[in-house]
């Protein structure tokens, strides 16, 4: 998946970066089979060039070095939770009862519930 977001321009359900009243919207990406290494965004406002990663990433985009790679999916800034191994939204915390990272406001409850849902539907 590449960082360089696209823009609908005659899209009625796309205005002004929001979909469906949606405040923050959602990024439309580029998936591609190319390696993203050959994929320049030089020249094109709102990216850099990470070297550490060799790719164009978001401005937004911070590389994290215990990752080892630049995390940021939305365009928004991403932290590391050293207790998940990776690298989760701003806004989220590590929550010991779920033992993983959410919003503070999450249902352990719920999240659990899916959790195990899943694991039985998977064969």
């Amino acid at each position: 998946m590449s960082d360089y977001q696209v823009l609908y321009a005659d899209n009625s359900g796309y205005k002004d970066g929001r979909l469906g009243g949606r405040k923050q919207g959602s990024p439309v990406r580029l998936f591609t089979t190319i390696p993203l290494s050959t994929l320049s965004l030089a020249g094109i406002d709102g990216y850099k060039f990470c070297s550490d990663c060799n790719i164009w990433v978001s401005c937004s985009n911070i590389h994290c070095l215990k990752c080892g790679k630049c995390t940021g999916k939305n365009g928004g800034e991403y932290k590391h939770c050293d207790l998940c191994r990776r690298c989760v939204k701003q806004t989220w915390v590590h929550c010991n009862d779920c033992s993983k990272c959410s919003l503070p406001t999450h249902d352990c409850q719920q999240v659990n519930h899916k959790r195990k849902k899943i694991k039985f539907n998977k064969k």
